[in-house]
């Protein structure tokens, strides 16, 4: 009789350990999942604030060169200027 009590305890016990078990991988099946969507949507916002700083960068190189062009003209322009030796002439430019 007191074999029979040990040998239900332990099947309970059994039992037990294995919805323990169980639990647990249904634990990480959940958490797995949900590391996964937040990697998906971090990468989606990272990717995101890619694209828009790209943009920003790029307008920014635009305005840049622009500006630079603009430069090289006037810098052409003070260098041809320079070259005049009569004032009258310089005057006239």
């Amino acid at each position: 009789k007191e074999l029979r009590e040990k040998q239900t305890e332990m099947v309970k016990m059994v039992t037990a350990g294995d919805k323990a078990i169980n639990k647990l991988q249904d634990n990480r099946a959940s958490i797995e999942a949900m590391v996964e969507r937040a990697k998906k949507e971090v990468t989606e916002i990272l990717e995101g604030e890619e694209s828009k700083a790209l943009k920003q960068a790029d307008g920014i190189q635009v305005h840049l060169e622009q500006r630079c062009t603009e430069l090289k003209k006037t810098q052409a322009q003070m260098e041809k200027l320079s070259k005049i030796k009569n004032d009258i002439d310089f005057l006239q430019v």
